[in-house]
């Protein structure tokens, strides 16, 4: 059933149409003073508490009935199930969503066909750090010969963690270390200030001039490797996984 032929989108489409414009944040908080205590929750982890706090949402407990409802029927429950036990619910690539496998520090087993990935998953971690150590030491050199001094993640605004990571730690190992978060509305004045020595990772573009622009530059260098038979190596990971599941599986 399409999203907009569900009977709860329905009912909460047609609610919102007559009533949110009632809902007003300050008359909520000043009519309920309970209003967070019944709109939070508090996750207790082994690492501390997590509060997750939807009293400062345009909701009240009709809308957030109304919410609960359309994420059971569109399957939340059971797709979030399916992830955690690492049914290939990723259609495109044809694998498992298991990002709960990378942030599983208690290296309890994580299954995949029967076979635990936390091995081969922390194999992959440990490659990570070592070369994130290269860079941040200035072993890793460009293709200048010199130190890598600006790291660049191009894509989303929000998506610049892996820049990040690399700049962990830089206080210790490595001076000049300066990650540059690229998003669409600052691609030129960044790439104007980096250095030539540089890392370069494309991801998430936005959907602006800059990122469209960005994206048939990689096309073009894309499509080649999808008419050649080799497997694709040249990106990061992700894409290259991507580039390699089209070849095998449309071309």
């Amino acid at each position: 059933m399409a999203l907009t032929s569900d009977p709860n989108y329905q009912k909460l489409q047609e609610w919102y149409k007559k009533k949110a414009g009632s809902l007003n944040m300050r008359d909520m908080f000043d009519a309920d003073k309970d209003r967070f205590s019944k709109f939070s929750t508090t996750l207790a982890t082994e690492d501390g508490d997590i509060l997750l706090d939807f009293s400062k949402n345009l909701i009240n407990q009709e809308v957030l009935s109304m919410l609960l409802g359309l994420a059971k029927s569109r399957g939340v429950e059971e797709a979030r199930e399916k992830m955690f036990s690492g049914e290939k619910i990723n259609f495109t690539e044809g694998r498992a969503v298991l990002h709960v496998a990378l942030r599983n520090r208690s290296n309890m087993p994580v299954r995949v066909d029967g076979k635990d990935v936390m091995p081969e998953v922390n194999r992959v971690l440990d490659k990570m750090k070592a070369f994130c150590h290269r860079v941040r030491s200035g072993e890793w050199k460009g293709f200048s010969g010199k130190s890598i001094t600006d790291p660049i993640h191009t894509g989303s605004t929000g998506c610049h963690v892996r820049a990040q990571d690399l700049r962990a730690g830089r206080h210790v190992e490595h001076q000049q270390l300066r990650s540059v978060g690229v998003s669409d509305s600052s691609l030129r004045q960044n790439l104007q200030e980096t250095n030539t020595e540089q890392v370069s990772d494309i991801a998430n573009f936005l959907f602006g001039a800059h990122s469209v622009e960005l994206g048939k530059q990689l096309a073009k260098k894309i499509e080649p490797e999808l008419r050649d038979n080799s497997t694709v190596i040249s990106h990061d990971s992700s894409t290259n996984g991507l580039i390699n599941f089209l070849k095998k599986n449309f071309a």
